[in-house]
């Protein structure tokens, strides 16, 4: 088991765990890529709640949801009722200028970070909303400097939201990269996870066929990792 000490948070999907030796670096800024339906918050959801099945502190960051929903989708995952800590940015922020708006979002990430070790954002896709794209450039800069005290935080998008120069950079400044994906089939959905990059090394994964089962999130088809 993955034990507070470590450097590595588990992601609780364990066939992918033993694959990335322990789970995801901490001290890490993680993009995990999606739409929705992908399981890409089922996965995000299953990080934080292995996060305090092993001793860790999990906060989830949410923009403008509720957060008994959240709670309720964190339990559909983990199967159990984790002591999560979870904050909310309120739609009060449209009455504030840009640069108050991201200054803003940036001090309750960073206290946050101050009580947490993993820190799920959830998600950049609503955070767009608030911020132009510029904007959430500089809002990843300012976390990838928040991570090297020490916190993971994971953040969620839907890469539709953003031009391609501004996800490029995105991407740049992540330590880590996951894509989820759903493919629709006239009588069955497939979930594949690809793993761009750990820690800056770029892995480049296959096509990871992955599912929600009433064990959570796991892989199907261990041979299609390496």
């Amino acid at each position: 088991m993955v034990t507070p000490t470590t450097d590595k948070i588990p992601t609780g999907v364990e066939v992918l765990d033993t694959y990335l030796e322990g789970g995801l670096p901490r001290g890490s800024l993680v993009l995990l890529e999606g739409d929705v339906g992908s399981l890409r918050n089922a996965f995000a959801y299953s990080v934080v709640s292995k996060a305090v099945q092993v001793g860790l502190r999990s906060t989830v960051i949410t923009v403008f949801k509720d957060t008994e929903y959240v709670k309720g989708q964190i339990k559909i995952v983990s199967r159990t009722t984790p002591t999560i800590n979870l904050l909310t940015i309120e739609p009060i922020g449209f009455a504030l200028s840009s640069s108050e708006k991201l200054t803003a979002i940036v001090k309750k990430i960073r206290e946050a970070c101050t009580r947490a070790n993993s820190i799920l954002i959830d998600s950049l896709t609503e955070l767009s909303v608030l911020l132009n794209d510029s904007e959430l450039v500089t809002l990843m800069a300012q976390l990838a400097l928040e991570v090297k005290k020490g916190p993971m935080i994971l953040l969620l998008l839907d890469p539709a939201v953003l031009q391609p120069r501004a996800k490029a950079v995105i991407e740049e400044l992540a330590d880590c990269v996951l894509k989820f994906e759903a493919k629709v089939h006239e009588n069955r959905v497939d979930h594949t996870l690809f793993i761009q990059k750990i820690r800056g090394v770029l892995l480049r994964t296959q096509l990871i066929p992955i599912a929600l089962t009433h064990y959570g999130v796991v892989v199907e088809t261990v041979e299609r990792i390496a």
